[in-house]
């Protein structure tokens, strides 16, 4: 199978929430599938939040060389995402999974935007020309955070008018005893 119909069978699979897999006999890597411990968080803006994705080798061979990416996808087409916002690492090269094993990988993300997102990790090999697996679907529904004290300046926003106040009544009885 070509890698392009590789990478859309992967985008196919992440998207129905399912483990993806593929067989690559041609630089011996073998066959990896990708799952993960969450498939939906409901969070709001500025919190963390973690999860565990696991490359598990299915072959009789060991593997070496992948590499796992983490990928955070807006499903709103007015939201822009700049993952490296989302996670400062996003990229994890993994070492050798023997045959029939496994390695797991901890992600930790902050939410950054507003809205429905999805996150997902792609594995490939670090020598390039493999497919690119993707991993299952993790649905993120991102709650806006109102907050009356953004940044701590409530107090401020509320002591500077009662400070003018209290400048401008201690100006006018100065004034005042001074005619």
């Amino acid at each position: 199978m070509k890698p392009v119909l590789l990478a859309i069978a992967a985008a196919v699979l992440t998207l129905n929430g399912t483990a993806a897999a593929y067989a690559d006999t041609s630089t011996g890597a073998g066959a990896v599938e990708i799952t993960q411990d969450s498939t939906n968080v409901s969070t709001s803006i500025g919190m963390h939040f973690s999860f565990t994705s696991t490359v598990q080798n299915t072959s009789d061979q060991p593997v070496t060389g992948l590499v796992a990416h983490l990928n955070v996808v807006s499903l709103d087409s007015n939201v822009y995402v700049d993952p490296e916002d989302w996670s400062s690492k996003r990229t994890q090269y993994l070492p050798e999974i023997p045959a029939k094993s496994s390695t797991p990988q901890s992600w930790s993300v902050q939410a950054v935007n507003d809205g429905t997102f999805v996150i997902y990790v792609a594995v490939t090999t670090a020598a390039g020309g493999s497919p690119v697996v993707g991993g299952p679907a993790l649905h993120v529904d991102v709650a806006a955070q109102r907050s009356i004290n953004a940044g701590g300046i409530l107090p401020i926003a509320a002591a500077v008018p009662v400070v003018l106040l209290g400048l401008l009544v201690t100006t006018r009885v100065r004034r005042r005893r001074l005619t």
